[in-house]
């Protein structure tokens, strides 16, 4: 037996344990064709002050990350415990079809995650939530595929705080993206 075997209650997996890291709950916007969207990411951090530069993880598969790929650009809204409701909807894939076992009326809707959001469109067309703490946008510099995942690397090219508020977390929300 491994010694860190003994430190582990029965029953608990690395999985249970992963799920006990906390992570921010963002939206990423990005634009396709002229079409905006937003998902939320939770896997977000700053890798570098000079240049100040951005990693966020991205699934393989994800609409999100191919619209990104096309133009090289995404922003980051950092959401506020205010934008629950919010944040419920970007975690809607945007192709329905991505999620499996959907019966067949409902596995080829391409869901408009922005209807009825308050959104700013930035000369880039990437949306701003008007009601979200503040956003940065970046410029892609880098991506590597990592797993079942694809990391981007953005720089930060400028941003905005728009409202003072606590941030969402993985606290609040209960979401466990991890395992």
């Amino acid at each position: 037996m491994f010694e860190e075997d003994k430190l582990k209650p029965k029953g608990q997996s690395i999985s249970d344990i992963m799920d006990l890291f906390t992570y921010g709950i963002y939206a990423i916007g990005s634009v396709r064709d002229g079409n905006p969207n937003f998902m939320i990411a939770d896997w977000v951090m700053q890798v570098s002050f000079t240049p100040r530069l951005i990693l966020v993880s991205f699934e393989n598969d994800s609409f999100s990350k191919e619209s990104i790929l096309v133009n090289n650009i995404f922003n980051i809204n950092i959401l506020s415990k205010n934008n629950l409701a919010d944040a419920k909807k970007f975690l809607q894939p945007k192709n329905s079809s991505k999620i499996k076992g959907r019966s067949d009326e409902k596995q080829n809707i391409i869901i408009d995650k922005l209807e009825g959001i308050e959104y700013t469109l930035e000369k880039s067309g990437l949306p701003i939530l008007n009601d979200c703490i503040a956003y940065i946008e970046c410029d892609v510099i880098d991506t590597k595929i990592a797993g079942d995942h694809t990391l981007m690397i953005g720089k930060v090219k400028k941003g905005s705080i728009l409202n003072y508020d606590d941030p969402l977390s993985s606290i609040e929300t209960g979401w466990h993206y991890s395992g």
